[in-house]
């Protein structure tokens, strides 16, 4: 590759604002996923999860190339203390409510030892980020709290990710060479998943289904797209985005079986719903009916709404859906805002500097 060619790919050439359109997104992934675990529909409604992983990977990893571009360095510091005020306290208020309510119930006689022990292995889990772990070889470790392995999976990825994108320029991969090392990871938890499920056993299909090692597909995806964009290498998800929507529609409508969900479905969505985010910053107005201020507000408490609707489900019933709604808005006014707002107050950091080709 000729090596103005490689400086060009090298620079930042695009940022990306907030965009309305991608809580949108957000939206369709948890209504999807509430829909699944109360009424189970849509059939496909829990691969809504994936659409959180690729969006997830897309944004976090342009928001650390725009800061790359922006500063010449990336902060660590900051980006985990980023995540600890967007993740934590919506997270540890809820965990709160939970062992408050447990208690009551085993003080009551409604509860037994056992199942307040339960209670606690399951909130330990979720607060220290290892319920994927422990949902990936027991199904007895995580309980009413098992939603949260896809909050470890994410917070484990990230532990990562950063740390990719301060080495990768030190050993000069520029974007295209950093997208094809992401394609060769893809690659083997593609391959390592597959092998787990053509096994037929009921254990190798939880550490499919949970494993980090399994799962990390989605957020490779979105880490691949976030690449694509930032250095405006998109022309083939531009090619695929005008069938990318009606596609995700369809397999979150439908589903599938779960080998086939696991070895074909996964990767086809995560695919699709990259294309959709990529045309989605490139045309963050062309899509109305994702920027309708009802839809962007439920994207906008879509974490609350997680953590929270499998509890009132439980509580609740198929009604419990709904109660999640009040609830999820008062963890966002009440809890979430107040941090939101402390993660953009300046502060001083140590900065790792990047060498000048990642400038």
């Amino acid at each position: 590759m000729p090596a103005e060619l490689e400086a060009r790919d090298d620079r930042v050439v695009k940022r990306l604002g907030y965009v309305p359109a991608l809580d949108g997104v957000r939206a369709v992934a948890i209504l999807s996923v509430i829909g699944f675990h109360a009424i189970r529909f849509p059939f496909g409604g829990e691969l809504g999860v994936d659409v959180f992983f690729v969006l997830s990977g897309f944004l976090i990893t342009t928001l650390l190339l725009n800061e790359h571009g922006d500063e010449g360095r990336l902060s660590l510091r900051a980006f985990y203390r980023r995540r600890a005020l967007r993740l934590l306290p919506a997270l540890f208020t809820m965990l709160a409510v939970y062992l408050a309510v447990a208690g009551m119930l085993y003080a009551a006689g409604r509860w037994n030892t056992q199942h307040a022990f339960a209670a606690l292995r399951a909130a330990g889990a979720g607060s220290f980020y290892i319920a994927n772990l422990a949902s990936a070889y027991s199904d007895t470790l995580t309980g009413d709290l098992n939603h949260l392995w896809s909050l470890a999976t994410e917070e484990q990825f990230y532990l990562v990710l950063p740390l990719v994108l301060i080495i990768c320029p030190r050993l000069r991969l520029g974007p295209r060479r950093l997208m094809l090392l992401l394609f060769a990871v893809l690659a083997f938890v593609l391959a390592h998943r597959a092998q787990l499920v053509l096994s037929g056993s009921y254990t190798a299909g939880r550490h499919a289904f949970y494993g980090p090692d399994c799962r990390a597909d989605g957020l490779i995806v979105g880490c691949i797209a976030g690449v694509a964009y930032t250095h405006g290498l998109t022309r083939l998800m531009r090619r695929a985005a005008a069938v990318a929507p009606l596609l995700v529609c369809l397999i979150l409508a439908f589903g599938a079986p779960f080998a086939p969900r696991m070895l074909f479905v996964l990767p086809l969505l995560n695919l699709a719903v990259a294309a959709v985010l990529v045309n989605i910053a490139e045309r963050p107005d062309a899509h109305p009916h994702l920027r309708r201020r009802p839809v962007v507000y439920l994207g906008r408490i879509s974490y609350g709404l997680y953590l929270w609707h499998p509890l009132t489900i439980a509580a609740f019933g198929p009604v419990g859906a709904l109660v999640a709604l009040p609830v999820a808005a008062a963890s966002y006014r009440i809890v979430e805002q107040p941090f939101l707002r402390r993660r953009h107050r300046p502060e001083r950091v140590q900065a790792i500097a990047l060498p000048a080709a990642a400038r």
